[in-house]
C-alpha cells in the first residue's frame, strides 16, 4: 500500500514538473518572437505577429494585438485582432496536423485586395486597402512541386466586435460579429466550410465617397444574392454574397 502511494506521489510530482516546464517554455516561445518567426518563415506567403501571449493549460493560447498577412496567386490579405484565444489539440502535431478546434476573438479588421500583374493596374486599385509590406504587383508566392503532409484546421471560429471589412475598393465599418470554419492543406487547396459575418449600423465607402450609411451588412459563403427594393445593394465577392440594407447615397 505504501509503495502505491509512493508511486502515485512520484507521478503527481512528475506531471507537475511537466506542467511547470510547459508553462515556462510555452510562454517564452510566445513572447520571445520564436514562435512568430517560425510561423512566418516565408513572409511573402504568410506572416503573423502579436504583442504578447500567455498559455497556462496545454493547447490553450491567449494572444493580444494579433496582426496577420497573406498572399496567394490572386489575392492579398491583411487583418488585425485586438485579442484572441485559441484551443488546439497538441497531440495531433505528431501526425502533421494543426487542429485548432476553437477560436474566440475580439476587434476584427480585415482587408482583402486583388494581386495585380506588373503593368496591369485596375482603375479602382487606388481605392483598395493597403497591405503592409506587400506591393500590389508583388510576385506570387512560389509553391514547391511536391505536396506537404501538413494540414491546418480552424473550427468554431467566433469573433465579436468585427468593426472593419475592406474588400477591394469597398470599405464597410460598423459593429458586428463573424463565425467560420476552414481547412487548409499546405501547398494545396483552402476549403472554407462556413463563413458568416453580420455588421449593424454600418457605413459603406468608396474612397472618400459614402455610398450607404446606417445599413445592415451580412456576408455568407454560398448564399444566394438577394435584393429588396431600392434600399438594397448586393455585392458578389469571391464566391461570397453580401446583403446590404439601408439608405444609399
Amino acid at each position: 500500500m505504501k509503495r502505491k502511494w509512493k508511486w502515485l506521489g512520484l507521478a503527481v510530482i512528475f506531471l507537475a514538473g511537466l506542467e511547470v516546464l510547459y508553462v515556462a517554455v510555452g510562454n517564452w516561445a510566445l513572447n520571445s518572437g520564436t514562435l512568430a518567426r517560425l510561423l512566418s518563415r516565408k513572409p511573402e506567403r504568410f506572416q503573423v505577429e502579436w504583442s504578447s501571449g500567455r498559455t497556462i493549460w496545454p493547447g490553450v493560447f491567449q494572444l493580444q494585438n494579433v496582426s496577420f498577412r497573406g498572399q496567394s496567386e490572386r489575392f492579398q490579405t491583411s487583418g488585425r485582432l485586438d485579442r484572441c484565444t485559441l484551443r488546439m489539440h497538441l497531440f495531433l502535431l505528431a501526425a502533421c496536423r494543426v487542429h485548432i478546434y476553437g477560436v474566440q476573438g475580439e476587434g476584427l479588421s480585415l482587408w482583402v485586395r486583388h494581386r495585380r500583374e506588373p503593368g496591369k493596374p485596375h482603375p479602382f486599385d487606388r481605392f483598395d486597402p493597403p497591405i503592409p509590406g506587400l506591393k500590389q504587383d508583388a510576385p506570387p508566392p512560389k509553391r514547391k512541386p511536391y505536396p506537404s503532409p501538413w494540414t491546418l484546421h480552424f473550427g468554431s471560429v467566433k469573433v465579436a466586435d468585427a468593426h472593419e471589412i475592406w474588400i477591394g475598393p469597398y470599405r464597410i465599418t460598423g459593429r458586428g460579429h463573424a463565425e467560420g470554419e476552414a481547412s487548409y492543406h499546405l501547398r494545396g487547396p483552402l476549403e472554407v466550410t462556413k463563413a458568416t459575418l453580420w455588421i449593424a449600423g454600418a457605413q459603406m465607402e468608396l474612397g472618400e465617397k459614402i455610398l450607404a450609411s446606417d445599413i445592415q451588412a451580412a456576408f455568407a459563403k454560398g448564399a444566394e444574392l438577394f435584393k429588396r427594393g431600392a434600399q438594397a445593394l448586393g455585392l458578389a465577392l469571391t464566391r461570397c454574397c453580401a446583403f446590404l440594407f439601408g439608405p444609399t447615397q
